[in-house]
């Protein structure tokens, strides 16, 4: 998560394209956590 936050953070000079992934980096990590939460 450090690694993403320091990419979000250099990356301040396009904030559309930082927030756009990372709500779809947020679906996608919600997502697999919920398929594991079923699994077990």
């Amino acid at each position: 998560l450090s690694e993403l936050k320091q990419l979000i953070s250099t990356r301040r000079e396009t904030p559309h394209h930082a927030v756009g992934w990372w709500k779809w980096a947020m679906t996608g990590i919600f997502g697999v956590a919920e398929i594991v939460v079923r699994t077990f």
